[in-house]
């Protein structure tokens, strides 16, 4: 199955450069792709889930929230990274 991820910025992002996403060993996923970002405050990757998993509250705001998941070369409109 392929799922969506989205990352919400507070700029929007002008310039994007060798990006991915490292997941937390929390989300079973792989064949992580950046699908869509510029022009916008949200960088949007697809996924293939590897198991069956449930996003509770721990994983979405703990586990994720606090770690910055997005790798590579991100800047907003003004060239801050």
């Amino acid at each position: 199955e392929t799922i969506s991820l989205t990352v919400i910025y507070n700029e929007i992002i002008d310039y994007t450069f060798a990006v991915g996403f490292d997941a937390p060993s929390c989300l079973p996923i792989q064949d992580v792709k950046l699908v869509a970002g510029k022009g916008t405050n949200t960088l949007t990757f697809t996924a293939t889930v590897t198991k069956d998993f449930e996003v509770t509250p721990t994983i979405n705001s703990t586990l994720v929230n606090n770690t910055k998941p997005v790798t590579g070369t991100v800047e907003d409109m003004s060239g801050n990274r």
